[in-house]
């Protein structure tokens, strides 16, 4: 699992964090939706994948840029339902 799926550990790999209090709260949000398409093995490797939807970008590195909606986009798109 990635530091920040386990929720810490960011600032020392000296990445941008992810894992700010809003930033925590949209992974946990975020992972607790992928949990219900994929089984929880899978979800830090898919955060680290590159996606063909997201442009060949990483789901961690978008959300880090701050392109929270398109990843939730995508994974709406996985649970077959809109985004609000």
């Amino acid at each position: 699992m990635t530091p920040a799926v386990r929720g810490g550990g960011c600032a020392e790999r000296g990445r941008r964090p992810v894992c700010t209090p809003c930033g925590r709260w949209k992974l946990t949000s975020l992972v607790e939706r992928l949990a219900q398409v994929m089984q929880a093995a899978f979800i830090p490797i898919w955060l680290i994948k590159p996606i063909e939807r997201l442009d060949d970008r990483r789901p961690i590195d978008v959300i880090r840029a701050g392109d929270y909606r398109s990843v939730l986009r995508l994974v709406a798109s996985l649970e077959g339902m809109p985004v609000s």
